[in-house]
């Protein structure tokens, strides 16, 4: 059978087995204390996550197909059904893309990238780390994941190059990796990292997202960030570094900082525009402006400050995510509304009660993450999916859902399988073609090992900020 066959096969056994579910919970008598409406609206999930598992539909068309599902066969109302539209974390994603747009084409971000780079040693341990830094610069300030992770693979290839590491080489895959690390990984420890904790957002109670500022998350996450980083880091110099000698010739930095020609005025404007962002967005509380007001104020600038045209509103904004979220935002109030919230907290009670202790409840819940990355691809669904059966039971674990959900982001990113990571998928393929996605997935066993362990030891830090 072929791959093509393969996959064709794949994603009809996932449609019909999501449909027949659906139609099993359509028939089926109510499970207790459910009405048949909440019976449809879990079916239907249910059926969305086998779509999503089998990739049968592209993910914002599985999106939109649930809502309707939701209006036509679980009879909510169309306002209801659409009610993650209106969420505040959507909005976010939608202003900070396109200020991720100007930052790259101002030429921003490779003025910035180049200059760090060319303060690190040029041996493989000093670019290595170099990537690191320019990674964590830019986590906070670039919510597409996707997107970051793509230019720091781009880097990783033009120092690979200009450091003779050859194809499927050691040096090429650390690289590669420290880029993938420091662009991607990072991008858990800060409230504006990434769609993902634009979504983690999304799901949280209000009163929890009340009480996690831009700062307090930052502060939450720093030995998370410390432990995690510092882990992988010596993880790839152990596992690539060692037989990677060359150095970095210090003139090929100099020729690209040469290329971008003297600061523009358009680049100062998007640096003046990010850092007013960021100061913003860490002073929330006492502002009292919210991160959504900010961005929508950076995004409005960026248009009319010319770093942006009108036209490219079509193309700097993922609107194929937009949709996605849009759907998958509404889960946890329709579970809430609809008593499958109840019926989980009865189903997981048993579990919850064998784990009593929290060091248990956060390590389970971080291999669970590790498990279900097999079956559902998209790391949004998992943490909206995950959360959703989560939140119901998180009073009884004694563990704030603020953390079950950083848990979640901090041990979703492996890449064991080639299909399993689709932010890692991209990344590689800046690599055109030199770097084998087998020669990399040592790196995911110690990215993975290093981020449970890191959240297992935050475990007393979180403490004092009464998350457990």
């Amino acid at each position: 059978m072929t791959f093509g066959e393969t996959k064709k096969l794949k994603k009809t056994v996932a449609a019909a087995a999501g449909l027949a579910v659906l139609a099993c919970f359509c028939l089926l008598p109510p499970f207790a204390g459910m009405e048949a409406q909440g019976m449809r609206v879990l079916g239907s999930v249910l059926c969305a996550i086998a779509f999503w598992a089998g990739n049968v539909f592209p993910d914002w068309m599985t999106g939109l197909l649930l809502i309707a599902a939701w209006n036509v066969i679980c009879g909510i109302p169309f306002k209801e059904a659409i009610g993650g539209f209106t969420g505040e974390s959507l909005w976010l994603v939608v202003c900070a893309c396109c200020m991720a747009e100007a930052v790259e084409r101002t030429g921003l971000f490779a003025r910035i990238s180049w200059g760090i780079i060319r303060l690190f040693h040029p041996s493989f341990r000093g670019i290595s780390l170099a990537l690191f830094a320019v990674g964590l610069v830019f986590a906070p300030l670039i919510p597409s994941a996707t997107a970051k992770a793509v230019l720091g693979a781009s880097l990783a290839y033009s120092l690979a190059e200009a450091m003779d590491y050859g194809p499927d080489s050691d040096g090429r895959c650390g690289l590669f990796v420290a880029s993938f690390i420091g662009f991607s990984v990072s991008t858990v420890g800060f409230a504006s990292g990434s769609v993902f904790t634009y979504t983690l957002r999304g799901v949280l109670p209000a009163e929890v997202n009340a009480q996690i500022g831009w700062g307090r998350w930052l502060l939450s996450s720093l030995p998370w960030l410390v432990i995690t980083l510092g882990l992988c880091y010596a993880g790839i110099w152990l596992l690539y570094g060692r037989k990677a000698p060359s150095r970095l010739d210090p003139a090929h930095v100099d020729a690209e900082r040469e290329k971008l020609g003297p600061v523009k005025g358009k680049e100062k404007v998007a640096g003046v525009l990010l850092g007013a962002c960021v100061i913003l967005w860490i002073f929330e509380r006492q502002t009292g402006l919210s991160a959504a007001t900010v961005s929508i104020a950076a995004f409005v600038l960026c248009f009319a400050l010319g770093l942006l045209k009108p036209e490219d509103l079509k193309t700097s904004v993922p609107w194929g995510l937009f949709l996605y979220l849009g759907a998958v935002l509404n889960l946890g109030p329709l579970f809430s509304s609809y008593g499958i919230n109840d019926l989980l907290e009865l189903a997981m009670t048993p579990l919850i009660t064998a784990l009593h202790n929290p060091f248990l409840v956060i390590l389970a819940v971080g291999l669970l993450t590790l498990a279900i990355r097999f079956l559902i691809v998209s790391q949004t669904a998992t943490t909206v999916i995950l959360m959703a059966v989560l939140l119901p039971i998180a009073p009884k674990t004694g563990v704030s859902p603020f953390i079950l959900g950083f848990t979640i982001l901090a041990t979703q990113q492996s890449w064991f399988a080639a299909y399993q990571n689709t932010v890692f998928g991209p990344a590689r393929a800046c690599m055109h073609g030199t770097l084998s996605h087998g020669k990399t997935v040592k790196a995911s066993f110690v990215y993975a090992g290093s981020a449970l362990l890191a959240c297992l030891v935050s475990i007393p830090w979180w403490r004092l900020f009464g998350y457990l």
